[in-house]
């Protein structure tokens, strides 16, 4: 018989090197079971924090860079706002970006340079109080926005 290496509920019996079974402890909140130098191993995820996290824009501008990729934007200022979206930057598919204008008055425009951004159907790239959306990158230099925006 097997030799059970199961020390704690939720770990794993893995193949050893020398054929014996070996012990993988359970991993953390978010981890995923990968392979690292081709053994069995918890890692975070690769796709991040499975939860968007949330940045606060108070200011009538922000010029988005990749690193706000995945990020919930909420801009909270009053008065007309704008967010760009610059080819110099580096961005790429499929990065994802979503925005919401939650100011009490005034709307968001939504820009691109060197970028192209695909308006929702019916809509525009102009954001009113209230609206929210996602930009999401189909290539380096081509998004798409879809949501609530103002109609055309």
């Amino acid at each position: 018989g097997m030799s059970n290496p199961v020390t704690t509920d939720g770990d794993l019996i893995v193949g050893g090197s020398s054929g014996t079974p070996d012990r993988l402890g359970v991993g953390s909140a978010g981890q995923v079971l990968t392979l690292v130098s081709g053994a069995p191993a918890w890692a975070a995820s690769a796709g991040g924090n499975p939860v968007a996290p949330l940045t606060t824009e108070s200011t009538s501008s922000r010029a988005f860079n990749p690193t706000d990729s995945g990020n919930y934007v909420r801009f909270t200022a009053t008065g007309a706002k704008t967010g760009t979206f610059d080819s110099g930057d580096g961005f790429s598919a499929p990065e994802e970006y979503h925005v919401a204008n939650r100011g009490a008055s005034g709307n968001l425009t939504l820009s691109g340079t060197g970028i192209t951004l695909n308006a929702p159907k019916g809509g525009t790239l102009v954001l009113e109080p209230g609206d929210t959306v996602t930009v999401k990158f189909v290539s380096s230099t081509v998004a798409d926005v879809f949501g609530s925006t103002e109609p055309v």
